[in-house]
């Protein structure tokens, strides 16, 4: 899905940092249906800077506010979106 960051906010999950990022459907290459351009939606990445700690995961995408993004999602059984694939995943539109 192509999608535009929105905003972002990093936290802990048990003694990870994960960041969400607030996203903006631009176009769902799964469905053309018109009602997915104005869905927003959050999708978590590892790492982060949180409560003073900074985390990096190698090759977790670093996704700039304002920016427009290719990327892949995979939902958890918990419910957590993730970026699949990581960098080779968020391509730059």
């Amino acid at each position: 899905m192509r999608v535009k960051v929105t905003g972002s906010s990093a936290a802990f999950r048990g003694k990870d940092i994960y960041t969400s990022y607030q996203l903006q459907v631009i176009e769902n290459m799964k469905s053309a249906s018109a009602s997915n351009l104005t869905q927003s939606l959050a999708v978590a990445v590892p790492g982060g800077a949180a409560g003073g700690v900074r985390q990096m995961v190698a090759g977790a995408p670093v996704l700039a506010s304002g920016q427009e993004y290719v990327i892949f999602l995979w939902t958890s059984k918990v419910g957590l979106t993730q970026v699949i694939g990581f960098i080779a995943r968020a391509v730059r539109g």
